[in-house]
């Protein structure tokens, strides 16, 4: 819980050839069971829906300790 990871688009509707395959950065907000994971935005509202792993990407920021400041999951310490 509070790795960053970036969802891949579910739909390809009003997207074109440059369009990122990825949209967040979320944080994961707690583990369903293996490989399952339910995510939470940057203000930490938990998305209802829960993500296979397969959908998902871990995201590494260029500053992840400014990103924890704004964000309640993190749980990196520094």
């Amino acid at each position: 819980m509070g790795d960053l990871v970036l969802r891949r688009w579910q739909s390809n509707q009003g997207r074109h050839k440059l369009t990122p395959p990825s949209e967040g950065p979320y944080v994961v907000a707690e583990v369903l069971k293996l490989g399952t994971y339910k995510l939470a935005d940057e203000k930490g509202a938990v998305f209802t829906n829960a993500w296979n792993i397969e959908q998902l990407r871990r995201f590494y920021p260029y500053n992840f300790k400014a990103l924890c400041s704004h964000v309640h999951f993190c749980t990196k310490t520094f």
